[in-house]
């Protein structure tokens, strides 16, 4: 089968199978001040409908409970990712987004990608590991060809100023094929990029979600 036609199967594999979401408008019904940290938006994006309290400690006690509490990679420009897990469903990470300019901001959601696309992962021995994706563009781009990245569901979402907002979740295996053990789960920049190096910056892994994967 032409490596092209093969990229474009597996990104199609690894893609659908989940219902388009509707584009989502986030609401802070408190006052920020300066100075205050972003408070968590208590927003549970699935199908079932959960009445969440306000922006607050209660509300992040309860989605925390949930999600798992993130861990949050430095800021950019203002915006800034976590990543979490719950100890009873590892390899099950949830992304986060914290919104912490002054003016309300847009993000693009595409399906499991949308948590994929931004995370590296690295084994216990320091190695990166190479997610499914970036094997079959390592793949193409050594036959000289092409993959086209497609999304079958897709929406944007907008997070008020000073919010920190879960995004979505999506299963590691989906996206890697890993064995048990320890790992480290890192931020990828810029997302979405084709990644090909097993080596972390530096030789030294920077600090992440750590998990363990039974």
């Amino acid at each position: 089968m032409p490596a092209l036609l093969t990229a474009i199967l597996f990104l199609l594999s690894v893609f659908s199978g989940q219902d388009a979401p509707s584009k989502t408008q986030h609401q802070s019904s408190t006052v920020w001040r300066e100075g205050d940290p972003s408070r968590v938006e208590c927003y549970d994006n699935s199908k079932a409908k959960r009445d969440w309290p306000l922006p607050g400690p209660e509300c992040a006690k309860q989605v925390f409970a949930k999600f798992g509490e993130p861990f949050m990679f430095p800021a950019q420009n203002g915006i800034a990712y976590g990543i979490s897990s719950t100890p009873d469903s590892p390899s099950n990470l949830s992304l986060w987004v914290d919104n912490q300019t002054p003016t309300t901001q847009d993000f693009y959601l595409c399906c499991i990608s949308t948590l994929l696309d931004h995370i590296d992962v690295y084994d216990e021995k320091r190695h990166r590991i190479l997610s499914e994706s970036d094997k079959v563009e390592q793949k193409a781009r050594a036959e000289g060809t092409q993959t086209v990245k497609v999304c079958s569901c897709s929406t944007t979402t907008s997070i008020p100023p000073h919010i920190i907002a879960y995004l979505g979740s999506a299963n590691l295996s989906t996206g890697y094929a890993l064995p048990p053990g320890k790992y480290t789960v890192n931020e990828r920049k810029p997302a979405g990029d084709a990644n090909f190096n097993t080596e972390p910056p530096g030789n030294s892994v920077p600090p992440g979600l750590s998990i363990s994967i039974p």
